[in-house]
């Protein structure tokens, strides 16, 4: 298993800070194939506390991609089981030491996080906490992959709100879940998939998808006009551009994973 990776990222229009960060992490084993790690974390807070929200989160998800991961893969027990786990616990571990921060800082802090792991071995796992997300995009079709942990999210998962109308709800930015929002012990969701092969994933923050739609990100990101990582950098821009054209206000950030043998 082979990956093709590219990232989008911007501080838009109206913000002072960009916000959001991102990473992704690759590693390979002989024995159990290739491993790769891809998260988006979306801050909120005044000044700098969002960035420095969704920076520490990347970091500790990074430093488990290094120290942690390597032991879980040479257990060979429950591997999906014990990462879901390890990031449950990481989770809820850093949503106290932001609350803490915050605290100490007296400025309210937070991060949403969307985090996705290819295994050659395993197949894929996804964490969600908050309304970044992940898509799955193929040949004929592009699918959400999470549910918004949010307000407007729950309505629409009810039935009682479409896509559209939520995108333009006044409650759209409120959180059900993130890290850094409550004493109470965050609720990751995790989602298994199998990976398709020949198709490309996309993780975002919100200010990425609320202006553009389901069908503009199908058309720039589909698997047959991205064949290099040039093609999807080139492509990510394109729909950052688009979305600063429609005025979005939010940090903009996408990144896209093609899964190739």
């Amino acid at each position: 298993m082979k990956f093709l990776c590219s990232y989008a990222t911007d501080k838009g229009i109206s913000k002072e800070v960009n916000q959001d960060s991102l990473c992704i992490k690759e590693a390979r084993n002989q024995e159990y194939g290739t491993f790769l790690m891809a998260a988006v974390c979306d801050g909120m807070g005044g000044f700098s506390a969002g960035e420095i929200a969704s920076g520490t989160v990347i970091r500790a998800l990074s430093d488990w991609f290094e120290t942690r991961l390597p032991s879980l893969i040479l257990s060979n027990e429950n591997f999906m089981e014990q990462v879901e786990k390890e990031w449950n616990d990481l989770a809820v571990e850093y949503s106290h030491r932001t609350i803490d921060y915050g605290l100490k800082n007296n400025f309210k802090l937070g991060t949403t996080a969307t985090v996705i792991l290819f295994s050659e071995k395993y197949n894929g796992i996804i964490m969600q906490i908050g309304d970044s997300r992940a898509y799955h995009i193929s040949y004929d079709n592009i699918e959400v992959m999470t549910w918004d942990q949010s307000r407007v999210g729950e309505l629409v998962r009810a039935g009682q709100l479409t896509e559209e109308e939520a995108n333009q709800h006044h409650q759209r930015n409120i959180l059900t879940q993130c890290i850094g929002g409550s004493r109470i012990d965050v609720k990751p969701e995790f989602y298994y998939f199998n990976i398709e092969y020949e198709s490309n994933y996309m993780l975002c923050s919100d200010g990425f998808r609320r202006v553009i739609s389901k069908e503009e990100i199908y058309t720039h990101l589909n698997p047959s006009n991205n064949l290099t990582e040039d093609s999807m950098n080139s492509n990510l821009n394109i729909l950052l551009k688009l979305n600063m054209d429609r005025k979005e206000t939010d940090n903009i950030t996408a990144l896209m994973v093609k899964v190739i043998e």
